[in-house]
């Protein structure tokens, strides 16, 4: 008969800082999914509303090619979520007076609203998984010179 493990383990059974960053990744990602569900968004959703509030705030306007560019989507793939983000009056969409060709991307209040509910949600997320009281601050220079490495 298998022995019956009564304790959760406190030290993965792996060394390694790539797959300690990976478990830490994954048990942040499962947080961060959970906001998401919470916030009845997918990760792409999410993604398309951040690039929205962020060209409108950066450079007033966001159309659809720039918001496909600035998010990293194909512009078939960001069609589709911006109907579906229109249809829970997240977004909406105007005619550019500029381009008769092109359409601008604005968030909604309600957009808004959901947006922060999401960003309030990953703070908290990066607290539980993160935050010991004594260590974050050589966490956050340790995954910014990872970041920034550019070998």
């Amino acid at each position: 008969m298998a022995k019956k493990i009564t304790t959760t383990p406190t030290e993965p059974a792996v060394s390694g800082h790539g797959i300690r960053l990976y478990l830490a990744a994954s048990r942040w990602r499962a947080h961060v999914d959970a906001v998401y569900r919470d916030a009845g968004l997918s990760p792409l959703q999410v993604n398309v509303l951040l690039a929205v509030q962020t060209l409108q705030r950066t450079t007033g306007i966001a159309k659809q090619v720039h918001i496909a560019s600035y998010a990293g989507i194909d512009v078939m793939t960001l069609s589709k979520n911006v109907r579906a983000l229109e249809e829970e009056a997240l977004i909406r969409r105007v005619d550019d007076p500029n381009d008769s060709r092109a359409r601008l991307v604005e968030l909604t209040r309600e957009g808004t609203a959901r947006l922060k509910k999401v960003e309030k949600g990953l703070e908290k997320a990066d607290r539980d998984i993160f935050t010991d009281g004594k260590s974050m601050g050589a966490f956050e220079r340790t995954i910014s010179m990872v970041i920034t490495n550019t070998r």
